[in-house]
């Protein structure tokens, strides 16, 4: 996956989001504040680009992802599964 294709699909997931609990905060949505944290999360090592420039991961994100989905309400987890079919909880 390109930077541009999980820019786009970060912020479809954060505008989803945003239109399932009443948010009207564009800051929420912004594309700038994903592609820092893309940046980011390549300077960390999270992120590493393969042979292609696709954007890759290895454990750590799955990792963060599950210390990051303890930190949600049920309530909000459910809501993100049901915005994003591929996600699971």
């Amino acid at each position: 996956m390109g930077d541009d294709e999980l820019e786009g699909m970060s912020t479809q997931m954060a505008e989803r989001l945003a239109m399932l609990h009443g948010l009207n905060a564009p800051e929420f949505f912004d594309k700038s504040l994903f592609r820092k944290l893309i940046g980011r999360l390549e300077q960390e090592k999270v992120l590493h680009r393969n042979d292609q420039n696709k954007l890759t991961f290895d454990g750590r994100l799955e990792t963060m992802t599950e210390e990051t989905r303890q930190l949600l309400s049920s309530e909000l987890r459910r809501s993100i599964t049901q915005s994003d079919p591929g996600t699971s909880e």
